[in-house]
């Protein structure tokens, strides 16, 4: 069961997405200016492979105590959080390209941006889901 709940939450948050968000085209930079987005580019993906390193760290730590499920949770989260950032610089990559090639135009659209979204927010909430069920088990 929390398996599927887990591999079944990126899907659920970017329909939830999907349906609250307005209709794209969005900019990754702010004001339109090229590079803009490119600090928090190397934010986001510090954050994410901290929260990936401390995925995987939990998913050891529980596998040496033998606690359950809750190391395929962590693992779960550190894939998202990996995923999250490949899929990030291949977005990037992509609306620079595009604006090159065509000034004025954004290929960053709505989908994209729930890609994002519900890959990082499912990376985050499956750490903290994973590492409340080990703080529970975890023998005292």
């Amino acid at each position: 069961m929390p398996l599927t709940l887990a591999v079944a939450l990126p899907f659920a948050i970017w329909i939830v997405n999907r349906l609250a968000l307005p209709a794209g085209p969005y900019e990754m930079d702010a004001g339109g200016k090229e590079g803009r987005f490119y600090p928090l580019l190397i934010l986001y993906s510090a954050f994410f492979c901290i929260v990936a390193g401390l995925s995987i760290y939990g998913a050891v730590f529980t596998w040496d105590f033998r606690l359950g499920w809750p190391p395929i949770l962590f693992l779960l989260a550190a894939a998202y959080a990996i995923l999250l950032c490949g899929v990030t610089v291949l977005f990037y990559e992509s609306y620079l390209t595009s604006k090159a090639n065509a000034p004025g135009k954004s290929n960053y659209t709505l989908t994209k941006f729930a890609i994002v979204r519900s890959l990082g927010w499912s990376a985050v909430l499956l750490l903290f889901a994973a590492t409340a069920w080990m703080v529970m088990v975890l023998p005292r």
